[in-house]
C-alpha cells in the first residue's frame, strides 16, 4: 500500500482467485443476468489479500520514502516493493489496483472542493487506464478499481500475478534492461504528450520525463522478472464528450486543444549510460507505432492543457509548499536538441479531435473537388430532335441512364477491391436482408457501401468479411431475384413554363373536409418532392472499431515488456466484461502525486 497523506491517495494491490474473477458470460445487453454475475466478480476481487509493500528511498534504501522529483524538484514521487507473503497460493492470480481518494485530493488553488481528478495507471510502461473523478457526480470520497485493460468496448483483459518463483528462471532480460525500456517507454510518452505554444510540455508530459530518469534501486538488481506499475493523479477541470464521441474500444488518454504532439525541445532526458543504448532503439519503435496510431481515428494521444508556467514557478505542483526535496540529478542531463534521439524530420500533421465515416463511400476523396454551378439547359421547340441510339441491356439490366454515366472514385475503388476477392460487382447492385457481424438485420445494403466497410477492417477480418459478402451475392444470383440493381437517381426538378392548359390537364383544388369531391386530405398525407441535395442521412456515421468479444480476443496479444514478468495478463479466453465509457477532455492544473508499484 502507498498512501500519500497530504492529499489523501492511497493505492493498494490485491490478488484473488483468478478463475473464479472471470466473467462467466458476456451479454453486451447488460442486463439483470449480467449485472449479477458483475457484483459477484468484484466481491471476489474485494476479498482479495493484499501484496507487502516495502518502501523505496531515494537512495534505494527504506528511508526517505517521500520523493521530489521533476526539473524543479516539485513533484512528489512515492515507490515502493512489492511482492506476495510466503504462505501465499504460487499459482497464477488475477491483480487489483484500488486507488482511494478524499476531499483532500479535491481542493484547489482557491481552496474550494470543486476539482476534478484525472488518474492514470501504466503497465510495464504501457497505458492502461485513463479515468475522470468529476466530485459533483461521484462525490469527494471515491474509490477506483482497475483490474485490466481495455480491448474492447465492453470488454477487458485481466491483470494477474504470478510470483517469480514459478517464472522461468532463464528470462532474456535482465532487471536493469527491463527498468530501462520501461523509462524508455515513459520517455516516449513524455514526447506523445506534446507542447503548448510555448514549447512548455504538460504537467503529466514533466511527470513521465522526470520518471524516466529514476534509476533502478540496487537491491532489486536481482529480480530479473519484475513488474512495474506507475500511477498519475493530477487535478483540473475535465468533462466526458458526448453521443457523438462513441465509446472507446481500447485505453484512451484524456486530450487538450492547448498541446499538441510536435518536436519538444528540452523535454527528453539523457539516461545513464547502460541504459541508453536500449533506449534509443526500443523508443523509436515505440514511438513509430504510438505515432500511427494518434493520428488513425482520434486524437486521443493529445491531452491536458495547463495554464503557461514560467520555470522558475512553482504553482503547478501541490506539494510546493511541503518543502524538502531529494536532489535526484546524479543521473540526468538535459540534452540539446541536435542530440535528441528520437527527434523526428517531420512532425505530424493536424489531426481534428474525433473522426467519423460518411454514409457515401470514400467520400473523402471528393472532397477538395470545386463544386460547379448548377445551370438548366433549356431545349426549344425548334431545336433538332435528339439522336436515338440502341443500348443492349447488360447482364444486371441497368437502365441507359446509369449505363453511360462515369464511375465516382469510390466505385472505382471498390470495383477493384471486388475484383481482387472476385466478387461479382456492378455500382447500382444492393444485397437486400444484409445482417452485420453480430446478426442485426440492417435492411438493404449498397454492395459499394459494404465494401467501403471491409476496407476499415483488419487484413484478417477484411479477408473473413469478403469470403462472405461473395457467397452472400453469389447465393442471391442464383436464387430468386434478391440482388437487384437500385433505382436510378432522381434527376434535376424540371423548371415550369407558363403554358395552355387543355381541359384534361387543369388542375384541381384538393377539397376540405365537409365539401362534395372527396375525402379531406391532411398536408402530412401528401408527399413532397424532395431533391437529393435536401435528403437527411438515414445511417449513423460507422464506428472504426467495432470488434466483437470473439475478435477482441483472438486479436490480443501480449505485450513484449509482459513477457517473463511477474506482472501481466491473462491467458486464452479468459475476460471480464466492463462497462461502456467515452472519452474525454481535461484541462490540467496541478499535479498531485506519482507512485510507482515494483512488484517482485
Amino acid at each position: 500500500m502507498i498512501r500519500f497523506k497530504s492529499a489523501g491517495v492511497t493505492a493498494t494491490l490485491t490478488t484473488a482467485d483468478l478463475n473464479d474473477s472471470l466473467s462467466r458470460s458476456v451479454t453486451l445487453t447488460m442486463g439483470k443476468e449480467q449485472g449479477v454475475d458483475d457484483r459477484r466478480v468484484d466481491g471476489v476481487l474485494s476479498a482479495g489479500e493484499p501484496l507487502q509493500s516495502i518502501p523505496i528511498g531515494a537512495d534505494g534504501t527504506e528511508r526517505g520514502v517521500l520523493q521530489y522529483i521533476g526539473e524543479h524538484d516539485d513533484m512528489a514521487f512515492l515507490m515502493v516493493e512489492a511482492g506476495a507473503k510466503e504462505d501465499a497460493p504460487q499459482q497464477q492470480q488475477a491483480l487489483r489496483l484500488t486507488i482511494d481518494t478524499t476531499e483532500q485530493a479535491h481542493v484547489g488553488p482557491r481552496k474550494t472542493t470543486d476539482m476534478d481528478i484525472k488518474i492514470e495507471v501504466y503497465l510495464n510502461g504501457e497505458l492502461c487506464d485513463s479515468t475522470l473523478l468529476n466530485p459533483r457526480k461521484t462525490g469527494l470520497l471515491n474509490q477506483y478499481k482497475l483490474d485490466g485493460s481495455r480491448i474492447q468496448r465492453q470488454l477487458e483483459k485481466p491483470f494477474t500475478y504470478q510470483p517469480s518463483s514459478e517464472l522461468d528462471p532463464t528470462s532474456t532480460l535482465t532487471a536493469e534492461q527491463r527498468w530501462g525500456r520501461v523509462s524508455a517507454a515513459m520517455a516516449v510518452e513524455a514526447r506523445l504528450r506534446g507542447t503548448d505554444h510555448n514549447g512548455n510540455p504538460p504537467l503529466a508530459g514533466r511527470f513521465c520525463s522526470a520518471l524516466a530518469q529514476v534509476p533502478l534501486p540496487s537491491r532489486l538488481q536481482q529480480n530479473t522478472c519484475l513488474g512495474i506499475i506507475d500511477i498519475l493523479v493530477l487535478s483540473g477541470k475535465g468533462v466526458k464528450d458526448g453521443p457523438s464521441q462513441g465509446y472507446i474500444a481500447r485505453p484512451t488518454r484524456m486530450r487538450s486543444e492547448g498541446y499538441h504532439s510536435t518536436e519538444p525541445r528540452g523535454l527528453l532526458i539523457q539516461l545513464n549510460p547502460p541504459v541508453m543504448g536500449q533506449l534509443a532503439d526500443f523508443a523509436k519503435r515505440r514511438e513509430s507505432h504510438e505515432t500511427k496510431e494518434m493520428l488513425s481515428a482520434r486524437r486521443d494521444s493529445v491531452i491536458a492543457a495547463v495554464p503557461q508556467q514560467h520555470p522558475g514557478q512553482r504553482g503547478a505542483s501541490r506539494n510546493s509548499d511541503l518543502g524538502g526535496s531529494i536532489d535526484t540529478d546524479a543521473f540526468a542531463s538535459t540534452i540539446a536538441e541536435g542530440e535528441d534521439p528520437f527527434a523526428d524530420s517531420t512532425a505530424p500533421c493536424n489531426v481534428p479531435s474525433s473522426s467519423s465515416s460518411s454514409d457515401t463511400p470514400l467520400a473523402a476523396v471528393s472532397r477538395d473537388k470545386p463544386k460547379q454551378p448548377l445551370t438548366l439547359k433549356l431545349r426549344s421547340k425548334t431545336s433538332q430532335p435528339a439522336q436515338s441510339s440502341q443500348i443492349t441491356p447488360n447482364a444486371q439490366s441497368t437502365p441507359p441512364n446509369q449505363a453511360m454515366r462515369k464511375l465516382t472514385q469510390g466505385e472505382k475503388n471498390a470495383s477493384e477491391f471486388a475484383k481482387a476477392y472476385g466478387i461479382p460487382y456492378h455500382p447500382q447492385m444492393k444485397v437486400e436482408n444484409f445482417r452485420d457481424r453480430r446478426g442485426k438485420d440492417c435492411g438493404s445494403r449498397m454492395v459499394t457501401q459494404r465494401i467501403a466497410d471491409i476496407n476499415k477492417m483488419t487484413p484478417n477480418n477484411r479477408d473473413a468479411a469478403a469470403r462472405a459478402l461473395k457467397n452472400e451475392i453469389i447465393r442471391q444470383q442464383s436464387s430468386s431475384n434478391q440482388v437487384t440493381p437500385a433505382k436510378p437517381p432522381r434527376g434535376l426538378v424540371k423548371l415550369s413554363l407558363p403554358s395552355k392548359a387543355s381541359p384534361a390537364q387543369t388542375p384541381t383544388v384538393t377539397p376540405r373536409e365537409g365539401t362534395l369531391g372527396g375525402p379531406f386530405q391532411t398536408p402530412a398525407q401528401s408527399t413532397p418532392n424532395v431533391t437529393p441535395l435536401t435528403r437527411r442521412a438515414s445511417h449513423k456515421p460507422g464506428k472504426l472499431d467495432d470488434q466483437t468479444p470473439e475478435e477482441a480476443l483472438a486479436n490480443f496479444k501480449l505485450p513484449d515488456m509482459c513477457h517473463g514478468s511477474v506482472v501481466s495478463y491473462a491467458g486464452g479466453d479468459a475476460s471480464r466484461q466492463i462497462s461502456k465509457t467515452r472519452p474525454g477532455h481535461f484541462e490540467e492544473e496541478e499535479f498531485i502525486v506519482g507512485m510507482r508499484f515494483v512488484v517482485v
